[in-house]
């Protein structure tokens, strides 16, 4: 009978170890086929495998396949951007990642491109329409001479290229030249890339402004515009045009543009004689780089009220009335704001500090300009009647314009030359220009996700550790069980 017991018990303990090293397989192959979603854990501090919540509604949105295929090459796969590939596989089932082997394949990238696609580059394909995401804009370096990246910007260029192959804006901005504007800076093109608008030159001296132009930059002129350029741009405000204008501060270039301030000047808009100054102490340290207010009701600078926005050698946007106007016909919003302490200088070779006679703030470093009107049947522009019933099957038009007072708000080159140093602009910057594009354009999202540093520490946890916490689960853990489990038979066996 003892003999029978301990048969049955050894019988019953054998069954319930099958039972659980069977489990143990089952889970780990149900773990090896969960999306890496579920399985893999971000432990970086820089969150370079994660995909924010921009990008997790883009995906959410999505209604047709897109393929993000990684050209690379056995062995050199970039781990990061692959691991970051893998979270958009597993946040929707209509992005599918393909590694392909540029070797096995010399030829797929040349379906899509004419120009050699480094390794580790992204070609996004939706249908017939493709985007490449090349390597080198993925690591963003911030000098020549650095000998490793210093931003990582996945998320950004893979996310704008979903949606640029997924749905297009139709957006066509032009920017002016032959006035020796300022260069768009690296941080502008990469917004207007981001916001999927294709971006056109334009030299108004000989050309008009064409029609399909959604939005004009003139990006801080230091040579005058003509009276007939002018007129052109004033002309195309004045039929529901929208326009960014940026001018220079005289002290820092200069030189007048009077003909080119005519046509923010029609709204009733002149700028200072001096530069502002900062004079409190919460700001930053050289009074001439201000740290604006952000207005809070403005809808071109929607949700930027808590950024840090850093503007330098800002001259004053003064309005007819010293404030905001809101005429029969238009209304001008102050968009950035310098402090009450604040204060005008008209020259730089002198004192810094507030003086006799200087003029306090706060001042205006930039403003928007609106009107919305209706349109007669004979192309004749009603102004003021696009909030009446009356204006009835007239088409509406709202012509926006943007004007800030110094092109340091968003090209860190002007900031650089202007500090006479190396320098970024804050996040604030970057996320005013997109907020431009996005207010200019009539976008109600506007993709763009900031580059990630790489400056901090990748990871907190060792590759070591993670290989031992693999080891545990599929190969220890299963082993001290069958210990366990021969320990125990085994002491009941001798009693």
């Amino acid at each position: 009978m003892k003999s029978d017991r301990i048969r049955k018990n050894g019988i019953y303990y054998a069954a319930v170890t099958a039972i659980v090293l069977a489990a143990v397989v089952v889970l780990n192959l149900i773990a090896a086929s969960l999306p890496a979603g579920f399985t893999v854990f971000d432990v970086t501090d820089a969150k370079l495998y994660s995909v924010g919540e921009t990008t997790k509604e883009l995906l959410g949105s999505l209604r047709d396949d897109v393929t993000l295929n990684l050209i690379t090459q056995t062995g050199m796969e970039d781990k990061v951007l692959l691991k970051l590939l893998e979270q958009y596989d597993a946040e929707s089932e209509h992005v599918h990642t393909v590694v392909i082997d540029a070797v096995a394949e010399p030829t797929f990238a040349a379906q899509y491109t004419d120009e050699q696609v480094p390794l580790n580059s992204v070609i996004a394909v939706c249908g017939s329409r493709s985007r490449v995401i090349s390597n080198t804009d993925i690591y963003q370096y911030t000098s020549y001479y650095a000998s490793s990246p210093d931003y990582f910007d996945g998320e950004g260029q893979i996310t704008s290229a979903v949606a640029g192959v997924t749905g297009d804006s139709g957006a066509v901005v032009y920017y002016t030249s032959g006035h020796g504007e300022f260069a768009l800076g690296a941080e502008m093109t990469d917004a207007l890339k981001k916001a999927n608008v294709e971006v056109k030159e334009l030299n108004l001296l000989g050309s008009e402004i064409p029609g399909d132009c959604t939005a004009l930059i003139a990006f801080a002129p230091t040579q005058d515009f003509t009276a007939g350029e002018a007129e052109k741009v004033v002309n195309y405000l004045e039929n529901g045009g929208h326009a960014l204008l940026v001018t220079v501060p005289k002290i820092w270039s200069g030189s007048e543009t009077p003909v080119f301030d005519t046509i923010f000047g029609s709204y009733g808009i002149t700028r200072s004689e001096g530069v502002i100054l900062e004079g409190s102490g919460n700001y930053n340290q050289i009074p001439y780089l201000i740290v604006p207010q952000v207005s809070s009701s403005a809808e071109a600078v929607s949700g930027l009220e808590n950024k840090n926005i850093l503007a330098g050698l800002a001259e004053a946007a003064v309005t007819e009335h010293g404030g905001e106007e809101d005429d029969e016909t238009f209304s001008v919003l102050q968009l950035l704001t310098s402090s009450e302490d604040s204060y005008l200088k008209t020259a730089l070779d002198g004192s810094l500090d507030k003086e006799k006679g200087d003029e306090t703030g706060p001042f205006a470093a930039g403003v928007a300009v609106e009107q919305t009107f209706s349109e007669d049947s004979d192309g004749t522009p009603d102004v003021g009647e696009a909030e009446k019933e009356e204006a009835g099957e007239d088409e509406q038009k709202a012509t926006k314009l943007l004007y800030f007072t110094t092109p340091c708000l968003f090209s860190a080159e002007a900031l650089s030359e202007l500090i006479w140093q190396s320098a970024d602009l804050p996040e604030g910057n970057d996320a005013l220009f997109s907020a431009a594009v996005r207010y200019l354009t009539d976008q109600e999202v506007s993709i763009s996700v900031a580059p990630k540093s790489l400056s901090v520490p990748q990871t907190t946890v060792s590759a070591g550790a993670v290989a031992l916490c693999g080891n545990l689960f599929m190969i220890l853990l299963p082993c001290a069980v069958l210990a366990g489990g021969f320990a125990v038979w085994f002491r009941r066996r001798r009693r």
